[in-house]
């Protein structure tokens, strides 16, 4: 068996998700599985789950043994200390995420329906660049076009859901939630939750007081989200630095980790110093962002706001 055979179950949940317990025998609710993480860390990312009574928000790491957690040195990671549940096919001991501290563990074993992985090798052997395209023109037509509009309808619920979330965790406060959202999706989802908790460490009331000068901005931005805890290596980088500690300082500041970005596999213009500076020359440009989205402006006028560059110190660094 693989483990890209379990990443399939969980992101899909096509295992007997309504009765799975933990190796302790606590019962197990999974409200999000969260999205498949191509990246280094955990293998999912942003999950929901609830153990009990308590909900957790976190990462889900995937193994086939419990043990691969120490094989795969995880315990020395510190990208793997936001996991909230171990998901194993086969759980063959405890395991800790650092020294005395432990975490659930679901063991798949017995909730994987029967020929479910001869099912699933069957469809990955397939030469079609669509694995289920022989199956479909044996779907009635009427079938297939409810279930594609059911799942528009719910993608865009969900969306609105976590909007309305947003707002009430910002208390109503519509220019913080926009901000925020405004973050995640300048992360896309490799950085996501990066950006997520600069947003959270960083309140919009304190950007918008120094909107413009960008400067301050983009110290604000960097120091917070971690990458001016280091000697600066030139003048750019100690101007940046300098506005940051005295801000720091005004506001009672505390960045965020490094760890939290990742930074493999990116393209030039993804990587996080890239995406950080144009988020903070965003922020520059537009000091009152809902605002501007409550007049009556076009799609084009819009382009036109949020087309902004880096600094042009990041086309050479």
């Amino acid at each position: 068996m693989k483990e890209d055979f379990l990443h399939y179950l969980w992101k899909h949940r096509l295992f007997r998700f309504l009765e799975v317990k933990t190796t302790h025998g606590e019962l197990l609710k999974i409200i999000s599985p969260g999205y498949h993480n191509q990246d280094a860390g955990p293998d999912f990312k942003q999950a929901v789950i609830q153990i009990g009574n308590m909900k957790w928000a976190g990462d889900v790491e995937i193994h086939l043994k419990s043990s691969d957690w120490y094989r795969h040195q995880h315990h020395l990671d510190e990208k793997y200390r936001s996991v909230i549940l171990h998901v194993v096919y086969e759980h063959d001991g405890e395991v800790e995420r650092q020294k005395g501290e432990y975490f659930p563990t679901l063991e798949m074993k017995s909730y994987v329906p029967a020929g479910m992985y001869e099912r699933y090798c069957e469809l990955m052997r397939t030469p079609e660049t669509i694995c289920c395209e022989n199956y479909l023109p044996k779907m009635d037509a009427l079938h297939l076009n409810a279930t594609l509009s059911t799942m528009v309808m719910e993608r865009l619920l969900r969306k609105q859901q976590r909007i309305l979330e947003m707002v009430a965790q910002c208390q109503n406060d519509w220019n913080e939630a926009l901000y925020r959202q405004l973050a995640i999706a300048f992360g896309f989802k490799t950085n996501a939750v990066a950006f997520e908790l600069l947003a959270h460490s960083l309140p919009y009331k304190i950007l918008q007081k120094h909107a413009d000068a960008l400067p301050q901005v983009n110290a604000l931005i960097f120091g917070q989200a971690g990458l001016l805890n280091e000697e600066p290596l030139d003048d750019y980088q100690r101007q940046l630095k300098y506005e940051y500690d005295y801000l720091r300082y005004k506001y009672q500041l505390a960045p965020i980790e490094l760890y939290h970005w990742n930074l493999l596999r990116l393209r030039p213009s993804n990587f996080p110093c890239v995406r950080l500076s144009q988020f903070a020359a965003i922020l520059h440009k537009i000091p009152n962002m809902m605002s501007l989205l409550l007049e009556d402006v076009s799609a084009e006028s819009l382009r036109q706001f949020f087309s902004v560059e880096a600094d042009a110190y990041w086309h050479y660094h």
